[in-house]
């Protein structure tokens, strides 16, 4: 069976732990998968040193990305599948694109990973009312995603991120010495929207443990927190599954509103993947993705985060072992082995 995929992003989350790193799982099913994108790709943004040459370029983008969709739509008859990693294009002014990829191909089955729909005023939610009861499927990260994606096609399926445990192997034992590292991974925007909210609750234990807090990302914040040692580690995609290591417990703050009910909990997996504790708010679907006491902790308020952290400082065989649970539930639930079921049996 021939597929093309057009991916959001070659090296965002959504890209690599929504597609390709299933590549080899597909052609094991059969499956012949063709990754390519629209161009230029939807968090493309010029920069170069004239304010003038960025301006023009970016009056050529969305020209450019039209072109491509039409020449990308010839293709599609070609296929027995299509997958949309997102919507072909980020702009909520075009309407059309995915109608035209629907002309040469009914087969199209989109995934859904995150709340997209609710940005820009939620004028995404209006192109989506569009084109969603004319595809195949829709795929969706949780459940949350599905009692939104429903409303518009009966086809759903729920597959939740995926792990690929070659690469995410356990990290070596906590040492009882060393100082204990925390550590939080993501994007720049999930910094700037949470990781504020546990800065005063790290102040707390800094004062009375010595902590260090390792926080991986793209951009160097330059954090200071009383009492504690702060190290950036700059995101790439060949050094962060050895930066997560360097944790012993991993974070996962999120602030309590309509977007982040939706996220789906890939920060906690990464560090459950390692195994390592994994210590979430409980927001969405960050509740069942942790075992509350068993694999990490559910924290709510930032007693919690304080209380729960202390448990494990002064416990390191506590970690080890909510570590291993934690790996062990990535194992069963999150291995591309068992996903690549769910995928296949929507996409036939």
């Amino acid at each position: 069976m021939k597929v093309i995929c057009f991916l959001s992003t070659w090296y965002g989350p959504s890209g690599r732990f929504r597609f390709l790193q299933y590549e080899e799982e597909f052609a094991k099913k059969g499956y012949k998968m063709n990754y390519t994108a629209i161009y230029p790709m939807r968090h493309y943004s010029p920069a170069y040193p004239s304010n003038l040459i960025n301006k023009i370029i970016a009056r050529l983008i969305e020209p450019i990305r039209v072109l491509s969709v039409l020449y990308n739509g010839l293709r599609l008859p070609f296929y027995d599948a299509v997958i949309l990693n997102k919507d072909l294009s980020p702009t909520v002014r075009i309407m059309w694109m995915e109608k035209y990829f629907l002309f040469f191909n009914k087969n199209i089955y989109l995934d859904l990973d995150d709340a997209i729909f609710l940005s820009s005023g939620r004028q995404r939610d209006k192109k989506f009312k569009i084109f969603f009861p004319e595809l195949k499927g829709i795929i969706v990260s949780n459940r949350y995603l599905k009692e939104y994606a429903i409303s518009y096609n009966g086809n759903i399926k729920v597959i939740p991120m995926g792990i690929d445990l070659r690469t995410y192997t356990p990290k070596r034992v906590v040492s009882e010495t060393k100082k204990l590292v925390i550590g939080w991974s993501g994007s720049d925007r999930s910094y700037d929207v949470t990781f504020p909210t546990i800065i005063p609750m790290l102040e707390k234990l800094g004062e009375k443990y010595p902590i260090e807090v390792l926080l991986i990302k793209n951009s160097n914040p330059h954090l200071k927190i009383k009492n504690v040692n702060v190290r950036f580690c700059p995101w790439s995609k060949e050094t962060e599954v050895q930066s997560i290591k360097a944790m012993d417990i991993g974070l996962m703050p999120l602030i309590d509103d309509e977007f982040q009910r939706y996220k789906s909990a890939l920060k906690a997996l990464q560090y459950m993947a390692v195994g390592i504790p994994a210590l979430v708010s409980p927001v969405g679907i960050n509740s069942s993705i942790v075992d509350d006491g068993i694999n990490g902790f559910h924290c709510a308020t930032e007693q919690d985060w304080l209380d729960n952290i202390e448990k494990l400082i002064l416990n390191r065989e506590l970690i080890g072992t909510m570590g291993k649970a934690a790996r062990l539930k990535v194992e069963e639930e999150h291995a591309l082995s068992v996903l690549i079921e769910e995928y296949v049996s929507i996409i036939k």
